[in-house]
């Protein structure tokens, strides 16, 4: 089957938009019909954790990874997803693995701080996660200032 781009850009719109019910209504039948694809499942963990529906977000974060275990960004959403139930130290461990994949982004370090948080645990760790998530987003945000176009995808 084709999969409907449209839709799936429709849908990371939606929930960029603070939509993740609607989010999640446009790409049902495209994770029906093609369950394994990266996009939906990924769109579907994120939408799933914002309606804090922890044990469904982590069904597709952990599917989303399975299909590419060297990335970091499914792994980010997995953590977040872990999150939404408490279950921190898996979350934790996905954050930290996450970093480990890309230890030059803001945002793997702001997972891993976020989780500690959450948790109400602060280690070294978090705090050195807190201050580098700082500091790469500063270095992030000059470099798209001046046009070099360096900064990651959300």
């Amino acid at each position: 089957m084709d999969v409907d781009r449209e839709a799936i850009a429709r849908s990371r719109a939606l929930l960029a938009a603070g939509q993740p019910a609607k989010a999640l209504e446009e790409i049902a039948s495209i994770l029906a019909a093609s369950p394994d694809d990266y996009d939906c499942l990924l769109i579907a963990a994120s939408a799933e954790t914002d309606l804090e529906r922890g044990k469904d977000a982590v069904v597709h974060a952990e599917a989303a990874v399975q299909l590419r275990p060297d990335a970091e960004y499914p792994l980010r959403v997995l953590a977040f997803a872990l999150m939404v139930d408490r279950w921190l130290g898996p979350a934790r461990d996905a954050a930290q693995r996450a970093i480990e994949l890309e230890p030059n982004s803001w945002r793997t370090h702001y997972v891993r701080a976020a989780v500690d948080v959450r948790g109400r645990r602060l280690s070294p760790q978090s705090v050195y996660s807190a201050e580098e998530a700082v500091i790469l987003a500063q270095r992030a945000e000059h470099s798209c200032a001046v046009g070099s176009g360096a900064s990651d995808g959300w």
